[in-house]
């Protein structure tokens, strides 16, 4: 049961175990020479507040992670029975080669057809970390199709669209276009797109510092919604760390 508690910070560490690695060497390595006196003091001083600053950064990653995944609504995606007023929604999952779900919609509509994309590889660039995702925890659900458009699926068919923490990993913007412009296109009439994501932000920055700018800023996701024709519905966040964009046709 203690795992479980902490089972959303520890995939973060699973996945970027290397990131982790690297900044506990650096951080080592800086506090050793930070304790030599053979060396200049304000050297030393400066060594030792960049020890500071690393350790603080990796326990301040890990604690926001581990309160996102692990204590937030993340952790079981119950709060989307809420998020539609449609008795059997047909529900579409999208995402880039995780399942951020851990494979629990099914569960959670029951009574509903889930359709998944993955476009894992339709991507220029794979982070590592995704790579590793993919590799330890294989989605359940077989995608209807690998790609970021012209998809298998009938216009206005989808009365939820899911994309979690996944549209950041499209870094070229028209194809992140592409992207909302299929979601737009397969939406229903009432139907809407949830989108999910850490922003490019104050918080993200103080929680996981340059990693943040893997992230996309707020007016990025306002831009791909503005341009193809979906409505920003409402926007609000999931703990200060996650955004949410409820987009409408």
């Amino acid at each position: 049961m203690k795992s479980e508690k902490f089972s959303g910070m520890m995939r973060v560490v699973q996945f970027n175990w290397p990131l982790y690695l690297v900044a506990a060497f650096i951080a080592t390595l800086l506090a050793v020479i930070s304790f030599t006196h053979s060396i200049d003091a304000s050297m030393r001083i400066v060594c030792g507040v960049a020890t500071v600053l690393i350790i603080a950064q990796i326990i301040a990653s890990l604690v926001v992670s581990h309160l996102v995944y692990d204590l937030s609504s993340f952790s079981n995606w119950q709060w989307l029975k809420e998020i539609t007023t449609i008795e059997k929604p047909r529900i579409l999952l999208i995402h880039a080669g995780y399942d951020e779900t851990n494979n629990v919609l099914p569960g959670i509509f029951s009574t509903s057809e889930v359709v998944t994309v993955d476009f894992y590889d339709a991507l220029e660039a794979k982070e590592p970390s995704i790579k590793k995702a993919r590799e330890l925890y294989p989605s359940a659900l077989i995608p209807t199709c690998t790609t970021l458009s012209n998809w298998p699926i009938n216009d206005a068919s989808i009365d939820l669209a899911l994309l979690a923490f996944a549209a950041h990993e499209i870094t070229d913007r028209e194809q992140r276009l592409l992207l909302f412009r299929e979601i737009r296109r397969v939406l229903s009439n009432q139907g809407q797109a949830l989108l999910i994501e850490h922003l490019r932000d104050m918080p993200n920055f103080m929680a996981f510092g340059f990693g943040c700018f893997h992230f996309l800023p707020r007016s990025e996701w306002l831009r791909c919604a503005r341009l193809s024709s979906l409505t920003v519905k409402r926007q609000y966040k999931i703990t200060p760390f996650v955004g949410v964009f409820s987009l409408c046709p």
